[in-house]
Order: structure tokens, then C-alpha cells, then sequence
């Protein structure tokens, strides 16, 4: 059971964290672009996927696709670095 002296403290302590949280300007943040220019590259003949990092003209990161899958737009190329990322998770 409360006291009529732990209530007030509770009240006086709520009306205390509630002024300093509305005159506190907060943490500035910073606008951050996430998108580094790359590009993911096929080549289905050789069934290579890599991510091309056009600023520095460097690849920096590639697999080889299994027979069975596809290279041929980003969005595949996308799913089976997905899909490697995940059963080596597993493993």
C-alpha cells in the first residue's frame, strides 16, 4: 500500500522527467544515403553473379549460380546470394 508521501514523490518525479523530456533538444541525426552506386552483374553463360561497385570500378562480391538457377536480371541475382547466404547461415 502507498503512503500519501511515496504518491507525491511518484507525481513529483513524473512531473520532473516530463518537463526535462519536453526541453531537452534531443540527439541531432544525420542523413545517410544508403545506396553505394553498385549494381549486381550477371553472366549466364558462365552463370557468374557479382555486385559491381561502379565508383570504384571494383567487384566486391561474387558466386557461381548452381545449373539449375537462372542469372539472368538483379533481382535473381539477388535471390541466390539470398538463398547462399542462408544455407551457409545453417550450416
Amino acid at each position: 500500500m502507498l503512503t500519501r508521501g511515496s504518491s507525491a514523490l511518484a507525481v513529483v518525479t513524473a512531473i520532473v522527467v516530463g518537463v526535462i523530456a519536453s526541453i531537452h533538444p534531443g540527439v541531432p541525426t544525420e542523413d545517410v544515403s544508403l545506396h553505394d552506386g553498385g549494381v549486381w552483374v550477371t553472366n549466364d553463360s558462365l552463370r557468374l553473379v557479382a555486385h559491381l561497385n561502379y565508383p570504384s570500378r571494383t567487384l566486391d562480391g561474387g558466386l557461381r549460380a548452381a545449373k539449375h538457377q537462372k542469372t539472368d536480371s538483379e533481382a535473381t541475382a539477388a535471390a541466390i546470394v539470398e538463398e547462399r547466404i542462408r544455407a551457409w547461415l545453417q550450416d
